[in-house]
């Protein structure tokens, strides 16, 4: 199970702090708390990449894309998709 480096979860808690209001998204929690929720996305990441590399192959197959266009796709699917969550 990789872990983020503390330089890794300190940028992305500047990242994370440039994007909010603090006072009104991020009301009550910790540096800690922050870190943990990074680190549990993280986690999740990492127990999906298999699954969906498997699952992406089979949609495509016999094409088998390269990593290039599966993060490329991955990545617009995932814009469109939390566009949504702010909507």
């Amino acid at each position: 199970m990789p872990v983020l480096t503390e330089k890794q979860l300190a940028r992305g808690r500047r990242d994370l702090a440039e994007k909010l209001d603090y006072n009104v998204d991020t009301t009550g929690w910790t540096r800690e708390q922050l870190t943990a929720a990074m680190q549990a996305i993280e986690d999740w990441w990492e127990a999906q990449q298999t699954n969906l590399n498997g699952l992406i192959n089979q949609a495509t197959g016999p094409t088998r894309l390269t990593p290039r266009v599966k993060k490329a796709l991955l990545v617009a699917f995932m814009r469109k998709k939390l566009d949504r969550v702010d909507s």
